[in-house]
């Protein structure tokens, strides 16, 4: 399976990266209404909305409710950002490709939310995990798809690490749809379901080698699985 090259979303996302680039909207500045963005590239508020999640997502700008998007003022990661972007926005990537990135990126994320976690974030997650519980009794593949994303995506959070944080986010959010397919195959939420609360007792516990084997093991399971599907 291929991902479409050019969502509606994706002009407004490299139109808006070339002018950060060109510095045509400064750091601190703020973008044009989502409205007034809609209406220039003629598309829905919809797209348009989804345009500046992205571009969010990657860091490349600050959405404050109430007031605007506003470009990133955080010149370290911005050229990383843009080369990340891009290549995401540009590349005919796939399943297994994106599968196989997340791979090497969850690897790091663990390994330093074992080592980064605090009382209260390990509240958070374990939270997270027992809704699962619920979401895998009920057989409720949307829930559990939708609390997987949120497992993961705290764990980048815990890390600390901003650019592997949103790296992951936008791996994640360009194969959601993808992901609740494989959840749907048969056995696949209550095997991931024993890898997560392996991967919950190894962050636990501060056990660096253990979390980083368990979500080895999560992420291999989960890509035969899909290739599986033929």
């Amino acid at each position: 399976m291929k991902f479409n090259k050019k969502a509606i979303s994706d002009f407004v996302i490299e139109d808006i990266i070339e002018k950060i680039k060109s510095e045509q909207f400064a750091p601190g500045e703020r973008l044009p209404s989502e409205k007034s963005l809609s209406e220039e590239f003629d598309i829905s508020r919809a797209s348009t909305r989804e345009a500046l999640q992205k571009l969010e997502v990657l860091g490349l700008i600050d959405i404050k409710h109430g007031k605007g998007s506003f470009v990133s003022d955080s010149p370290y990661l911005k050229p990383i950002q843009e080369i990340v972007a891009s290549k995401l926005l540009t590349a005919d990537v796939g399943v297994k490709e994106l599968l196989e990135t997340r791979l090497y990126i969850e690897q790091g994320t663990v390994k330093l939310a074992s080592i980064n976690v605090s009382e209260s974030e390990l509240n958070e997650l374990e939270k997270v995990v027992r809704e699962m519980d619920k979401a895998v009794e009920g057989n409720d593949v949307e829930s559990f798809s939708e609390l997987d994303l949120k497992f993961h995506l705290l764990i980048g959070r815990i890390s600390g690490n901003t650019l592997m944080r949103r790296m992951l986010r936008t791996i994640r959010d360009i194969m959601r749809e993808q992901q609740e397919r494989i959840n749907r195959v048969d056995d696949v939420m209550s095997v991931s379901q024993e890898h997560h609360e392996k991967i919950l007792e190894a962050i636990e516990k501060k056990d660096v080698e253990s979390a980083q084997r368990s979500m080895a093991d999560h992420l291999v399971t989960i890509k035969k699985k899909y290739e599986q599907l033929g």
